[in-house]
């Protein structure tokens, strides 16, 4: 499958180091690495990167699959990294996780959720619409 790498550099992991996990992961799995997208913590055009990707996979013709360390890489908060997740669902985007215990995107997302509790309305406006969407049989991640 053609493999997309998003990486997003910050205090914790440096984009050599992601480089490295996503061009290990495509050669253990038999994936064909077309392209990556960078954004830094600090910069003066925030996620830019995320909006070139987004902007990428919407004018083509293929599906891909986007490898990041975790969902953290995606957003700042739980809520837009949800909706990070469901957006590039939409556009027919695998997402994998190559750091952690959990490569699903959206386990290791509600997992960080139930460590940190889901506070206010728009939770449970989004596990209300992930439920809706698992009862249609459709993948949520």
């Amino acid at each position: 499958m053609k493999a997309i790498g998003y990486f997003y550099e910050d205090n914790y992991s440096s984009v050599e180091e992601q480089r490295e996990s996503f061009a290990n992961y495509c050669r253990g799995n038999d994936h064909q690495p077309i392209t990556e997208f960078i954004d830094k913590h600090i910069s003066e055009d925030p996620r830019s990167g995320y909006n070139a990707l987004v902007k990428y996979l919407t004018s083509s013709e293929s599906e891909f699959l986007l490898l990041v360390w975790g969902t953290y890489q995606l957003a700042e908060t739980l809520e837009l990294q949800i909706d990070r997740i469901l957006e590039l669902d939409e556009l027919g985007t695998k997402i994998i996780c190559t750091r952690g215990e959990l490569p699903d995107p959206l386990q290791q997302a509600l997992r960080t959720w139930n460590t940190n509790g889901s506070k206010g309305n728009r939770g449970q406006q989004i596990k209300q619409a992930m439920m809706a969407k698992a009862m249609r049989g459709e993948g949520l991640g």
